[in-house]
């Protein structure tokens, strides 16, 4: 099934519209979501099943993980992409680490970006929606392939 970029990014707003919070290894709306699980979340919403090894990774993804597994993981079932656009999700390095997760939602210099976060200052985080700081780096930038 092919996904609507469009709608995927119109979807991840109105979670932070909605004021969603942060919760780790969250899936729903209602109680909250992480970085890995809202992308995984906007594709069930329009009928996307992610592969069940795939899913299986997602659920093992630990509050301190292993970025550097992400980056394989997310190279062996999404494509990778030299520039992103609206849809694309971003690999953000945290202290070194490729492990957080953002999508892209506007084509903007810089792009916005929705990603469920919580830092040291908002210890219960929320999904935000911010321009990409130059500060922070992108490890690698994946399009969501066509999942039968």
């Amino acid at each position: 099934m092919k996904l609507d970029r469009q709608q995927f990014c119109a979807d991840a707003i109105a979670l932070v519209d909605r004021g969603v919070r942060f919760r780790h290894q969250g899936r729903s709306p209602e109680t909250g979501m992480d970085c890995i699980n809202l992308p995984a979340y906007l594709c069930e919403q329009q009928g996307i099943k992610l592969p069940a090894e795939l899913e299986k990774e997602f659920e093992s993804y630990t509050e301190n993980p292993d970025g550097w597994r992400l980056l394989e993981i997310m190279r062996r079932f999404f494509l990778e992409v030299e520039t992103s656009t609206s849809g694309d999700l971003l690999i953000i390095y945290a202290r070194r680490n490729p492990k957080h997760l953002a999508i892209q939602v506007s084509d903007d210099d810089p792009p916005m970006i929705v990603e469920a976060y919580r830092s040291e200052t908002d210890p219960t985080g929320a999904l935000k929606r911010q321009p990409l700081d130059f500060r922070r780096r992108v490890a690698a930038r994946f399009r969501i392939p066509d999942f039968a």
